[in-house]
């Protein structure tokens, strides 16, 4: 963090990384260290923003106390700066939702201009007019139904008082030309002003360019004298809303956001969706993919034909390398069948491979039974670890010989995590009649004359009606354990918060927990630091990453419902219970696509381009060995 981060050490607030960096200075995600509430450090230069101009958005955020503004909760001093601790949005800018790869439902497109609306209405009845709305000063809370607009940047403000009093005082052509009303580029403001912004968004939500395009030159003369032309993607019903707020006159405008509003839920309740704005429903899916690609071919794939179901795949840390041309003599492995009674390994793979035929994988080794069901299996270094009901399982494979051994005793149902490196566990469960969880944590090397570490720890449960859920290793040194809502108690507010996460070192250090107002279905850390993929059961056809340093939460548009995930060092790899699948980069965009002949039931990336499928049918199925690079793929390697 630099400066910055030296200025804080004792200030109440931990940071967590740069989230922005405006023309008056830079913005910081941050922790409160006692309560562990995030919030959004506004770091204000003195070069750039003098005292006066300071005191002038402070007064302006202080006078303003809406849900759809950005709000001021308290001035942070430090020895070399100041501060404004502002209200957290986890879900970015408008600005980057609109340049995902993807397209927002119609649904989310007027419930953002609504919330926006509302947040002008709020502040132009106190007198102040914003002069500079634009999709890079929306902010975005994550919400159940999708997202929640925030009003943000009041820096150059003016207040109505002053606009009346001296007309063209302003500060010039100061704001966003491409968003800017005609009259700002003669130093005009008034409250249609931001209405015309409004107007230039709306447009650009619903269209997906901007009505006007150029050199800020250009732009002038086409807000001062063009003519709008509606595309064919804007609905006929939305015209005269839009045509309104960006007459070329202020005084034919709108004459108030509120009216706006009001207009904006007349076209609704005629197009059937007042009722979205009002009570927030789920509307799916909230993003579309725009990238159309054509599946890769099924032939160039290495496939073998095997007589099993495999449940779970751990690959044996000697194959996870470099695959070769052809692909290598073998690929060894542990799974666990159906019935989660025997694991096996090794898997021989033939070099020539006919498109025409499959083959069924020979293993020279005899199956392993464990004394147990196993409901989870993990690879690392050294072999993998399975969990039982009883014990926590290692297995090893050396010499050409299996070896299993219980190293951990465990309580029924209890969740595991290992870490990468295979070094340390977590295990997991919650306690029976009462609000908290028990967190075992082991050091789990095998050096000879070192005592491995253990500490058990009890918790409270983050909130009342909650369960463990999943527990997961973020990284070398920290777990998370997600627990999720037991009752449908929050089905009917999708403003409540039915996920919590919390963040354990592996030395049983609580860094705190926090809540994320979206159901989690399947959760998983990933290749990327500090971040971790899941499923959202209210909006099954999108894939959420979730960024914990700085918080961020995005949604990645999926043309499929995930069944499987995967995270790879490149992207992820999501598939459907019928067979598709879908290769997505790390910023969430589609470069992929295969169709398996039978429904996916394990899914395992191996460095630094390889993938290995099970699929299964009624009495059989296939192993597919995926060379990434040999796909029509959109992804460099």
């Amino acid at each position: 963090m630099g400066s910055p981060s030296k200025e804080l050490k004792r200030s109440k607030y931990r940071l967590l990384g740069l989230v922005g960096q405006g023309q008056f200075g830079r913005v910081y995600c941050a922790v409160h260290r006692r309560t562990g509430q995030f919030v959004a450090l506004k770091d204000l230069h003195h070069e750039r923003f003098p005292t006066h101009k300071f005191l002038r958005e402070l007064r302006f955020l202080l006078s303003l106390e809406h849900p759809n503004i950005v709000t001021c909760r308290a001035l942070e001093h430090t020895r070399k700066g100041r501060y404004l601790v502002m209200d957290y949005c986890e879900g970015g800018t408008l600005r980057g939702l609109m340049e995902e790869d993807a397209r927002l439902s119609l649904h989310q497109c007027i419930k953002l201009t609504a919330d926006i609306l509302a947040a002008l209405d709020h502040a132009h009845s106190r007198g102040i007019v914003h002069c500079d709305i634009k999709p890079e000063n929306i902010l975005l809370n994550v919400a159940t139904h999708g997202w929640t607009a925030r009003v943000s940047d009041f820096g150059i403000a003016r207040l109505i008082q002053e606009l009346t009093a001296e007309p063209h005082s302003g500060t010039g052509n100061t704001g966003s030309p491409a968003y800017m009303a005609p009259e700002r580029f003669y130093g005009q403001y008034s409250t249609t002003s931001d209405l015309y912004s409004m107007g230039i968004i709306l447009y650009e939500l619903l269209a997906g360019d901007r009505p006007f395009t150029g050199t800020p030159a250009d732009l002038m003369t086409a807000h001062l004298n063009n003519l709008l032309v509606f595309p064919e993607s804007i609905p006929t019903a939305w015209h005269s809303l839009i045509n309104t707020a960006l007459q070329k006159l202020s005084a034919r405008r709108f004459a108030t956001a509120g009216d706006m509003l009001h207009a904006l839920k007349r076209i609704a309740e005629a197009e059937g969706i007042l009722g979205y704005l009002e009570y927030q429903p789920v509307s799916i899916p909230l993003l579309s993919p725009v990238a159309e690609l054509p599946q890769s071919d099924l032939f160039k794939l290495k496939t073998e034909r095997i007589g099993e179901p495999m449940q779970a795949i751990a690959l044996l840390p000697e194959t996870n390398r470099k695959l070769l041309k052809p692909y290598p003599p073998h690929i060894d492995f542990f799974y666990r069948t159906e019935q989660n009674t025997v694991l096996f390994a090794g898997s021989e793979t033939h070099v020539e491979v006919d498109p025409q035929k499959t083959y069924v994988p020979h293993s020279p080794h005899q199956p392993v039974p464990l004394p147990e069901p196993i409901r989870w299996l993990e690879s690392c270094p050294t072999g993998a670890y399975a969990l039982g009901d009883q014990f926590l399982h290692r297995l090893t494979y050396t010499d050409d010989r299996i070896q299993t051994d219980p190293v951990v005793a465990v309580e029924a149902g209890s969740l595991a995590a290992i870490t990468p490196s295979g070094q340390w566990g977590a295990i997991a469960h919650t306690l029976t009649g009462q609000p908290s969880w028990h967190l075992h944590l082991h050091g789990l090397w095998t050096a000879p004359n070192v005592q491995s570490f253990a500490r058990q720890i009890t918790l409270p449960l983050p909130a009342a009606q909650t369960q463990l859920h999943q527990l997961v290793a973020l990284d070398e040194r920290h777990f998370i354990a997600l627990f999720r809502a037991t009752t449908n108690a929050t089905a009917t507010a999708p403003t409540a918060a039915p996920t919590y996460l919390e963040i354990v070192t592996r030395r049983g250090q609580q860094l705190g927990n926090f809540s994320m107002p979206l159901q989690i279905g399947q959760f998983q850390s990933t290749a990327f630091p500090y971040r971790c993929i899941a499923t959202d059961l209210e909006d099954p056809t999108s894939l959420v990453a979730i960024d914990l340093k700085p918080y961020r939460i995005v949604r990645f548009a999926l043309g499929l419902q995930p069944f499987l995930l995967a995270s790879a060092p490149w992207g992820y790899v999501v598939a459907d219970r019928h067979g598709e699948v879908e290769i997505l980069d790390e910023y969430g965009q589609l470069v992929g696509r295969l169709a398996l002949p039978f429904p996916p039931i394990a899914l395992v990336p191996f460095e630094p381009y390889g993938l290995l499928i099970a699929t299964w049918g009624e009495n059989w199925g296939y192993l597919h060995i995926v060379n990434l690079k040999t796909l029509e793929i959109q992804l460099l390697f």
